[in-house]
């Protein structure tokens, strides 16, 4: 392509309450480190009491994806359900001053952002408490975004919608695929994946053009309810990259017979943070990766892994899933200067 790739992100606007806890606390809470948990008034309460401290910061798995592409220059759109109310206004401010194009979707007195504590336990790990709103997805927001869509190159899909924002998932599907948009999907926690396998496993045996998974959560769609042969065999058949942390990330590519392996990713001088740290690396990635070419360019998606991988590196040396905005540009400058000699 000789234009921009135009990408369209279909994900959850949240606001992180990142703070740091001990393995014991964790464990007394019943929570697995690097889960997903769903949260009710109670538990609210009781984490509000426990962390009172807590420090506030714009997240939301690919609203943070869609922050470092627009941090990359590129052309991004965030379909979400942002309220307009104080953290709703200023995650769409956050967006915009780095040109991501969204916008405020709920209105009213009794909305409700969508925000979650982020504990992050001494390894850097983190564990997702998602606290009660009522600012989900629908289908009729999605058709509120619907030029972005059709007007896409690209459409990305968050995994943890698959939870209960189904309707809108199904909508931006639609859209996408009447308008011969390319459609990716990237996975949530592993527990996520393992609760909501079967609706998960369908949307990617409909048909899609790129899938993005962690080991973990490619592991437990294949084999979380039981291993799938038939699910196994079109996950063989679709595109993907999956992420293997300090290991680095594989991309395979069915169609043109292609593979590119990165055996070991940038290693950060100390870990503070995991939290963001597969959103930056989507962001990097998708910077320089064009589905829609009629023959993949190796070399070129060996640079969108590297870039990939030099974000994720520096999101995981810090607290929070964002980086400063000139940082993603010099992951972009520093993988650059690496020169790729295929085999």
């Amino acid at each position: 392509m000789t234009t921009p790739l135009k990408i369209a992100a279909l994900g959850n606007a949240v606001t992180d309450l990142v703070t740091e806890v001990d393995d014991a606390t964790l464990a007394t809470l019943g929570f697995k480190s690097g889960s997903h948990q769903a949260g009710s008034p109670a538990l609210q309460a009781k984490l509000e009491k426990i962390f009172p401290h807590a420090v506030s910061m714009p997240g939301g798995s690919l609203a943070n994806t869609a922050y470092a592409l627009g941090c990359l220059g590129m052309d991004i759109t965030l379909i979400s359900s942002i309220a307009d109310d104080t953290q709703g206004r200023a995650f769409a401010k956050g967006m915009h001053d780095v040109g991501v194009k969204t916008k405020i979707t709920n209105f009213g007195n009794n909305v409700l952002s969508q925000a979650g504590y982020v504990l992050i336990t001494p390894d850097g790990q983190r564990t997702f408490v998602n606290l009660p709103y009522n600012t989900r997805i629908t289908a009729e927001i999605v058709d509120d975004f619907a030029d972005d869509i059709i007007g896409a190159d690209l459409l990305v899909i968050e995994g943890y919608l698959f939870i209960d924002q189904t309707d809108a998932v199904d909508r931006a599907i639609e859209l996408a695929r009447e308008n011969n948009v390319k459609i990716c999907i990237t996975l949530a926690a592993e527990n996520v994946v393992i609760k909501h396998h079967d609706t998960i496993a369908q949307h990617i045996e409909d048909g899609i053009d790129l899938l993005i998974a962690n080991e973990e959560e490619l592991e437990a769609l294949i084999n979380g309810a039981g291993h799938d042969e038939e699910l196994a065999q079109c996950i063989e058949n679709t595109t993907r990259v999956v992420t293997k942390g300090k290991d680095g990330c594989e991309y395979h590519n069915p169609k043109d017979i292609q593979t590119a392996t990165m055996s070991t990713a940038p290693l950060p001088s100390k870990l503070l943070d995991t939290n963001g740290a597969g959103d930056g690396f989507l962001g990097g990635f998708l910077s320089l990766y064009d589905p829609t070419e009629p023959i993949i360019d190796l070399t070129k998606t060996s640079y969108a892994m590297l870039t990939g991988s030099l974000v994720a590196a520096r999101v995981i040396c810090q607290i929070g899933p964002r980086l400063n905005s000139k940082k993603y540009q010099e992951a972009a400058t520093l993988a650059n200067t690496v020169e790729f000699k295929l085999q």
